[in-house]
């Protein structure tokens, strides 16, 4: 197994760079997206909705952990959407989200994700707070 470390590090490097292309180098073509089975190509697909409606979407680690075939990571989320996103429609404002997330690895590839975004957060930065 290559180091996970610095295998997830170029899998995120991918997403920020938009090299959505290389995804089928870090993914399996099915794997398990908290709890729900999908395809590698409707994985890409949801990426590539999401940098649609925020283009300038950005994940900054903040930490990262790994141990046996597992990466548990904590990141900052920023951008500014200009479609709709969570719900939301495009206010101009920006936000600064944390995101939590934990990958289990097959075969130098990711099986399964698990993540969960500080969504009120999003919601009070962009305006929509309840």
């Amino acid at each position: 197994m290559t180091d996970l470390r610095d295998h997830w590090l170029d899998y995120l490097a991918s997403l920020n760079d938009r090299r959505l292309d290389e995804l089928g180098a870090h993914v399996h073509d099915r794997i398990a997206f908290n709890g729900q089975p999908v395809t590698l190509a409707d994985y890409a697909a949801a990426i590539a909705g999401n940098i649609a409606v925020v283009p300038d979407f950005h994940w900054s680690v903040e930490d990262l952990v790994v141990q046996g075939d597992t990466v548990a990571v904590r990141l900052t989320d920023t951008g500014t959407p200009t479609g709709t996103w969570l719900g939301i429609p495009p206010t101009g404002a920006g936000f600064a989200i944390a995101e939590w997330a934990l990958y289990r690895y097959r075969d130098d590839r990711i099986a399964s994700m698990h993540f969960l975004l500080d969504v009120p957060a999003a919601r009070e930065q962009l305006g929509a707070a309840e």
